[in-house]
């Protein structure tokens, strides 16, 4: 494992966790390094690192570097009994999550504000380009405009999910690079499922087979309701101001999130960097329905001197 904080490469390393959550949310480190390593290092050193980055790296058995998150340290706990720090904090979104929003980017399109937002904080971008201004998302509903919506937006990272959300969008930041474009539907991998050390599907029973969202449209005085799915448990939603073609579409999309956490998939394996949130894998080999496509919402990566480097992922069904 390498660890690097501000630039400057650091020993002693002995444990840390990673969880990556996905789009929308800041991943979070857990990193355990020791005090008595180096003397360079020590105590002091690490109890003022607290609002550095930091890199963490992996270095796997046939050199070179792998990069498992770059963010910034957050807290700092020394533990003078066990010459140890502990060095906790989010991946670089941090730097979206703690600056606010200082104008409203009327006249720019929501791919536009994303890098101009990546540019301040140094930040690569890999946006895919949208053509709507902001000023306009809501042209046809006089009950919201988009001035009112940035004012209640504390920060940049809160204006970019907003935005996203608008779009179809997702947003995140994987290492250095800040994310702004449509979710894939790509299935990257295929795995067995002796593949995973441990795995588990836990099937909820109680899973609204229906959705219906109901609105009352301003621009054209009148009550919405579109319903999506079939005969059974239904949920409802009641958003403002929307037209009939944007109810149907959210009620489809939240059907679509309630089916797939109706199967949830756990699974420990190996550690490896292809599985991230947003990604879709197949798996095979249980010689059951749950032979399935299943997207994954959260990876917790572990590595120490005992275990190694592992992983476990958190996923749902997508298909059945």
């Amino acid at each position: 494992m390498s660890i690097a904080i501000g630039g400057v490469e650091v020993p002693g390393g002995i444990a840390v966790t990673i969880d990556a959550v996905g789009c929308f949310s800041a991943s979070r480190f857990r990193l355990v390094v020791s005090t008595g390593y180096n003397a360079a290092f020590g105590a002091d050193y690490f109890g003022n690192a607290g609002g550095q980055r930091i890199g963490i790296s992996l270095i796997p058995d046939g050199g070179g570097l792998v990069p498992l998150l770059s963010g910034v340290i957050d807290n700092v706990t020394l533990d003078f009994r066990n010459d140890v720090a502990v060095l906790s904090g989010r991946d670089l979104s941090a730097l979206l999550i703690d600056t606010d929003v200082a104008e409203t980017f009327q006249n720019q399109t929501a791919s536009q504000i994303a890098e101009t937002i990546a540019a301040r904080h140094g930040l690569a971008a890999q946006v895919q380009p949208t053509q709507t201004m902001v000023g306009q998302y809501y042209d046809t509903d006089h009950a919201r405009n988009v001035l009112g919506l940035n004012a209640r937006i504390g920060n940049e990272w809160g204006l970019l999910c907003q935005l996203a959300e608008a779009e179809g969008y997702e947003v995140a930041v994987w290492g250095q690079t800040l994310m702004f474009q449509p979710p894939s539907a790509t299935v990257a991998a295929m795995l067995p499922c002796t593949g995973f050390s441990s795995l588990e599907v836990d099937v909820a029973c109680a899973v609204p087979q229906a959705v219906q969202v109901k609105s009352w449209n301003c621009r054209q005085k009148r009550a919405i309701a579109v319903s999506a799915g079939g005969a059974g448990r239904s949920a409802t939603s009641v958003r403002p101001n929307l037209g009939a073609d944007e109810a149907l579409a959210m009620a489809r999309n939240q059907l679509g999130m309630a089916m797939g956490h109706g199967r949830m998939l756990v699974g420990t394996m190996p550690g490896e960097m292809v599985l991230q949130p947003g990604v879709r894998f197949g798996l095979y080999g249980t010689g059951s329905g749950f032979d399935a496509v299943y997207g994954v919402m959260a990876v917790r990566r572990m590595i120490d001197q005992a275990g190694g480097y592992q992983q476990i992922v958190r996923a749902q069904a997508v298909s059945a």
